[in-house]
């Protein structure tokens, strides 16, 4: 009875007081692995209830800005940054690449490609005349190796200089590019390259011939890497200049024409953890009641939520309904503003440039947010929620070129400390725009793979000091060295040695019975023949000298009425030509 009553108790009082989990009391080799497993449980259910408290969408925000200092709510940052996942020194660099580009991804895309290839051979023989061989892992990894290479490592006009081997272009020769890979191999496995699956792809999708390639990169750098508390936001061009739906423009860029992407990148690493593609008008992105911009940024902020990060935006992005509903999730903003965006006050988007001096600024402020006007060479305004009006220095070169002191709001100061991570992302993942690239897609998966080698470097940061002292520092170009040497590995393209023909024992037939070949001219015939021997002199001369243009291409293509009688081959037959001779006469009658 006492039993009972005792057991009775505890299960009373455990229900009275906290939940207790009794699987964790269980004993047994696996107690840790149960452990873990309830943990994750719990944040399971912690984020499913969470997911149902965020806030709907403000698109009027309650504010009144006064020339008042309030108070900020401080935001505290819980997110743990850095690495997923532990790593050790001993990892290359190709390790480190293939926690984004897996062997998974790498063997989809030779089973998308050896499906393409087959299709399009059943389908038109007629185009696709070569002879296809399956593509393996290593081959597809070699083929990325040499694509990287000619992208980050050496550069050439076109494309078939790096596997040339003509021995007039020595100096010109890049012998490891034709040692990998045969020039027709290589533009066989171009021709027929693959991003998804024909029979599952949505068409309706601006992006579904690389949607799924995407995809499967942008989960990979979410799971590798959890950014610091401040990231910035900012839009890159991935050059293109053919006709495309999706090409942008934007005049302040580098590269002007291509296609816009969001990036969403660590202030203090620049590594990309997030990225959206530009499709304009059939763009999905959440809360677009509150305009495209802001759209964007909550988009590409999703998941981040109640963990204290600070974005920084530009004044293409910030906005005070942005800023507002922002700060409603947990996430603080900072940013310049154009001074004609809604409900930013007016009584500093009218402040003209005479009435500051420089390094004055004015300021407004209400519920958690700031706005400020600062002159420097001219007026900025800024737009925070985290910052309050607090005067710092900063140094700024006058009309000498001397730096001096001047005065401006500490919001100015972090967010050019801080709003640089998108900007030097692209710079380090810098795609050329000289080489020439016919499919679009093509240009969005080099720009993807450029993405993941940087995060790889951005991951053997955090384990290998990439600055010792007294040493070299590793530089991102050092990586990208090695991991092209890595993927290329030991593949080496297959070569088939052709014994060239005996010409002192086969003698070709135009050479043989000189005395019966003799010209002549139907009256019914078309005008519209060229010298064969013509022809081939100014094929030879073209193919030599490239660089000269047709017209200034010393052998003409003459036409001519005149024909071999035994060979009905068409021969010039003229004064000062020696055509018909050569053929019948020379064995490279084209010399």
């Amino acid at each position: 009875m006492a039993d009972s009553e005792s057991e009775g108790s505890s299960e009373s009082d455990d229900s009275d007081g906290e939940n207790v989990d009794m699987r964790l009391y269980r004993g047994g080799d696996d107690a840790l692995d149960r452990v873990l497993n309830i943990l994750n449980e719990e944040e399971n259910d912690d984020a499913e209830e969470f997911e149902g408290f965020l806030p709907d969408y403000i698109r009027e925000p309650p504010l009144n800005f006064q020339n008042v200092e309030f108070d900020m709510q401080n935001l505290d940052y819980t997110g743990i940054s850095g690495p997923r996942r532990v790593l050790d020194g001993s990892n290359t660099a190709l390790d480190y690449f293939q926690l984004f580009f897996t062997d998974e991804l790498f063997n989809q895309i030779c089973e998308w490609t050896q499906k393409n290839a087959t299709t399009k051979i059943e389908r038109d023989p007629e185009h696709n005349k070569g002879k296809w061989t399956d593509i393996t892992l290593q081959e597809m990894k070699a083929y990325f190796g040499i694509k990287l290479a000619t992208l980050m490592s050496v550069t050439c006009p076109r494309l078939e200089r790096y596997f040339c081997q003509k021995p007039d272009k020595w100096i010109f020769a890049t012998p490891g590019f034709s040692k990998a890979f045969q020039y027709r191999r290589f533009i066989q496995i171009s021709r027929y390259l693959h991003f998804y699956n024909d029979e599952m792809a949505d068409k309706s999708d601006r992006l579904y011939k690389i949607r799924p390639y995407l995809d499967y990169l942008q989960e990979k750098f979410e799971g590798e890497y959890y950014p610091s508390q401040n990231v910035s936001i900012d839009e890159c061009m991935v050059p293109f200049k053919g006709r495309l739906g999706i090409k942008q423009y934007i005049k302040d860029k580098p590269n002007k024409w291509g296609i816009k992407a969001f990036l969403l990148c660590d202030s203090m690493s620049a590594y990309c953890f997030r990225f959206e593609i530009y499709i304009a008008r059939n763009s999905e992105f959440e809360g677009e009641n509150l305009g495209l911009t802001a759209a964007v940024v909550l988009n590409l902020t999703k998941g981040m939520e109640y963990k204290g990060h600070i974005v920084y935006t530009d004044n293409f992005y910030t906005s005070v309904v942005l800023g507002f509903n922002l700060r409603a999730r947990g996430i603080g903003m900072v940013g310049t503003i154009r001074c004609n965006r809604k409900g930013y006050p007016k009584t500093l988007s009218t402040v003209k440039d005479k009435q500051l001096q420089r390094g004055q600024f004015r300021y407004e402020m209400s519920d958690n947010m700031l706005a400020c006007v600062w002159k420097d060479k001219r007026l900025v305004h800024f737009l925070s929620t985290v910052y309050k009006p607090v005067t710092v220095q900063i140094g700024r070169r006058n009309k000498q070129g001397v730096v001096e002191n001047v005065n401006c709001p500490s919001i100015v100061q972090d967010y050019n400390n801080q709003m640089g991570g998108v900007d030097r992302n692209d710079q380090m993942c810098h795609l050329p725009k000289s080489a020439k690239q016919y499919k679009w897609y093509m240009r969005l998966a080099l720009k993807a793979v450029l993405w993941a080698a940087y995060n790889a470097y951005i991951l053997e940061g955090h384990v290998v000091n990439h600055k010792p002292p007294r040493k070299r520092p590793r530089d991102f170009q050092q990586f990208i060295d090695e991991l092209i040497h890595a993927l290329v590995g030991e593949h080496r393209a297959e070569r088939i040695l052709k014994r060239r023909a005996n010409v002192e024992n086969e003698t070709p037939e135009r050479l043989i019975n000189v005395g019966v070949h003799f010209p002549s001219a139907d009256e019914d015939d078309s005008t519209n023949h060229t010298c064969v021997v013509c022809t081939k002199r100014h094929h030879v001369y073209s193919n030599a000298n490239g660089h000269v243009s047709r017209k200034d291409n010393p052998y003409r293509l003459t036409k001519t009425v005149f024909k071999c009688s035994e060979c009905n081959i068409y021969l010039c037959v003229k004064r000062g030509s020696s055509c018909f001779k050569d053929y019948h006469t020379k064995v490279q009658y084209w010399r």
